[in-house]
């Protein structure tokens, strides 16, 4: 690096840089929706399926989901593809936590924008009796 230079960028790192910035989903504009009408059921003390409809002119392949502990910076991330199944598992939980669940729907065009919070367990999970 010549000196006198307070700043000077091999072209490597301005790769990587640049590289970095672009490491992120693009919603695509010819992409999906996102999911509609998400519920969760069958709620159990450590387990829950999570379901949601998609509009009915879209062919979405596959699926993602986000959960995240509430106030927690860890999050768990689900990737399906090749299915059409509007519904999927989520476990390991813990009973009275409440969690941010978003799903997004996925096509050939890409992926559409996370759908609004899943809602369900405002109050923190716990069994449904």
């Amino acid at each position: 690096m010549p000196s006198g230079l307070p700043c000077a960028w091999r072209p490597h790192d301005v790769l990587h840089l640049w590289l970095g910035c672009v490491c992120f989903t693009l919603v695509q504009p010819d992409s999906p929706s996102a999911p509609v009408n998400v519920t969760v059921r069958h709620l159990k003390a450590n387990s829950a399926v999570v379901s949601w409809d998609v509009l009915e002119d879209e062919v979405v392949i596959g699926l993602a989901i986000s959960q995240q502990k509430k106030d927690v910076r860890m999050m768990r991330f689900i990737q399906e593809m090749n299915t059409t199944t509007c519904s999927c598992a989520l476990w390991d939980l813990e009973e009275d936590t409440e969690y941010n669940v978003h799903m997004q729907a996925i096509s050939i065009e890409g992926q559409s924008p996370a759908s609004e919070p899943l809602r369900g367990w405002e109050d923190g999970l716990r069994e449904q009796r």
